[in-house]
């Protein structure tokens, strides 16, 4: 995608989120964007078949923005725990625009998205462990707990939520330790 292009999504994205900030429940029509966005119907159209192209991109795009919060340094095996707590930091720190976004209609899509999207960061820097089920499914157990207690937790004072997310979960490093090295030994 040239530069033009991606300058052109990014001011549609930020136009779109602002939309749905002011009036999470009114319909946004491709005029309106457009205008807010300082881009031009056509260009719109050279970027997406419609609306709903356009609101995927969104959903993708705010993901990345998540997943790339959390630090690099925390995918790692040794401690699920500090892996976790960072993927519960990322969701918080972007927790109002991911209601905007999704909705309560659209989080499990959602989850899935930010499931997929931080294990292909890890499988990109690990990519010997891809077809790890017993991985896998650790790690799956770790995104997608740490964003459900995050999500479903929202009146308890957040230190513990984070604390209490890290404690879980550091209790899953021999199971992860395991399951890397059982791989490691094959």
């Amino acid at each position: 995608m040239d530069k033009r292009n991606e300058s052109s999504r990014k001011a549609i994205y930020s136009a779109y989120m602002q939309f749905l900030r002011e009036n999470p429940r009114g319909r946004i029509k491709v005029d309106s964007l457009c205008a807010a966005a300082g881009v031009s119907k056509s260009t719109f159209y050279n970027n997406y078949k419609n609306m709903a192209e356009m609101k995927e991109d969104a959903e993708r795009r705010l993901v990345r923005t998540v997943v790339n919060s959390v630090p690099k340094q925390s995918y790692t095996f040794s401690h699920p725990e500090l892996f976790t707590t960072e993927v519960t930091l990322a969701f918080s720190r972007h927790r109002g625009d991911i209601g905007v976004l999704f909705g309560a209609d659209g989080l499990v899509r959602m989850l899935y998205l930010m499931e997929k999207a931080v294990k292909d960061e890890i499988f990109g820097l690990y990519p010997q462990y891809r077809n790890n089920q017993k991985l896998n499914i650790i790690l799956t157990y770790c995104i997608m707990g740490a964003a459900n207690a995050n999500i479903l937790n929202m009146q308890a004072p957040f230190d513990e939520l984070v604390e209490t997310i890290g404690e879980i979960t550091e209790k899953l490093q021999p199971v992860m330790e395991k399951a890397v090295n059982e791989q490691t030994c094959r």
